[in-house]
């Protein structure tokens, strides 16, 4: 891999740790790089955009990115409204698509398990269900990656009582937390959105015989918004 990708690599996981508690700091750091508010440095995210099927290049950028700061990244940006959605939502894809080159990577480099955990981490901040949604939507990852998250996401859900912070956030009644919409910030309809682009992870997730999730998710889930198309997305690439 070239220096100065490493360099690159490097310049924003320093950016985050830099400004991990100032996010409008950060994106004037990270956003054009003469300053020009609405758009992401066109080079660095190009940079990114151009290695995003690459295994070696998604592997380092997941090592030096570690998912906390990733989910930093997309909710701080969208919270500072620094960026127009366009712009989000082509940052995203690239992210998105890295994240799924390195689950697929070669040999014990890839991420797994322990990255999810970490992925999986505050659950019930509802910019944590945004930067899954955003994550999550248009990588081609590993099955064995997507099944171990979307059971851990389920797991979780099913453990949170109804008053829990988890549901609240996902309640058109409740006072919100944040200015993220409703339908941005499920969990649940962020892994299904995955799970709607990978036939064999969505056919073996809702058909679990110890969870029985498709009961569960059919009859007794409440879905926010429009989020329930997720669902009827992933029973029809599952073939159910």
């Amino acid at each position: 891999m070239p220096a100065r990708l490493f360099v690159f690599i490097g310049k924003i996981g320093a950016a985050l740790s830099d400004h991990s508690c100032g996010y409008d700091s950060f994106v004037q750091s990270f956003c054009g790089a003469e300053g020009k508010k609405g758009a992401i440095d066109s080079h660095d995210l190009a940079e990114l955009e151009k290695r995003r099927n690459d295994p070696d290049f998604a592997v380092a950028f997941a090592a030096v990115m570690p998912p906390r700061q990733l989910k930093s990244l997309l909710a701080g940006l969208r919270r500072a409204h620094a960026i127009q959605s366009t712009s989000l939502d082509r940052l995203a894809r690239a992210l998105s698509t890295l994240l799924g080159t390195a689950s697929r990577a070669p040999g014990a480099a890839r991420i797994s398990t322990p990255y999810v955990h970490r992925l999986l981490e505050n659950l019930d901040d509802p910019e944590t269900g945004f930067a899954l949604g955003q994550l999550l939507r248009c990588g081609c990852f590993a099955d064995v990656f997507l099944r171990d998250l979307a059971f851990k996401v389920y797991d979780y859900e099913r453990s949170q009582p109804p008053a829990s912070p988890y549901w609240r956030n996902l309640r058109p009644d409740s006072r919100p937390m944040c200015a993220i919409p409703l339908d941005e910030r499920d969990p649940m309809a962020a892994v299904m959105a995955a799970l709607s682009n990978h036939p064999r992870a969505a056919r073996e997730f809702l058909t679990d015989e110890r969870r029985d999730p498709l009961e569960y998710l059919l009859y007794e889930r409440f879905w926010p918004g429009s989020t329930e198309a997720y669902l009827d997305q992933a029973i029809d690439i599952a073939g159910l």
